[in-house]
């Protein structure tokens, strides 16, 4: 995929899985995306519980990856790499707000639960991302 296919592709679509902590076991997180191809930010949010290891495992300034894959009348998928930042209300501007907005979950709500919140929300600054198709092969 060229880079016009890759933007297309994360724009039209909204589900991934971020992969976090690859030299200490890994993890992938099931998240919910928005791309802002101006700036090469991905912004995402992911579910959490207060007890679950996934808070221990995430920290601003991690080496992240995102992937996101279709597998639907051939296959698809793209790897967005970058940096992590963890979002706080400070950093939420008027392109961060619409950006969340995209990924369907009133801001308001994610800022009124605190630290305890069901949704964390985040941003990868995008370092380096790739594209992969393929067209499916006949049975």
């Amino acid at each position: 995929m060229d880079a016009t296919d890759i933007t297309a592709y994360l724009e039209s679509h909204r589900s991934g899985v971020l992969c976090v902590g690859a030299g200490e076991g890994g993890q992938g997180l099931p998240v919910t995306f928005s791309y802002d191809d101006e700036n090469r930010h991905v912004y995402l949010r992911y579910a959490h519980e207060p007890d679950s290891r996934r808070e221990l495992s995430i920290d601003t300034g991690d080496e992240v990856s995102l992937v996101s894959y279709d597998d639907g009348d051939g296959f698809e998928s793209v790897v967005a790499e970058g940096r992590l930042e963890l979002l706080s209300e400070p950093t939420i501007d008027g392109p961060v707000l619409q950006s969340i907005d995209d990924l369907g979950i009133p801001v308001t709500d994610v800022l009124e639960q605190g630290a305890d919140s069901k949704y964390l929300l985040a941003r990868i600054d995008v370092s380096n991302v790739s594209g992969r198709r393929s067209e499916r092969v006949p049975s």
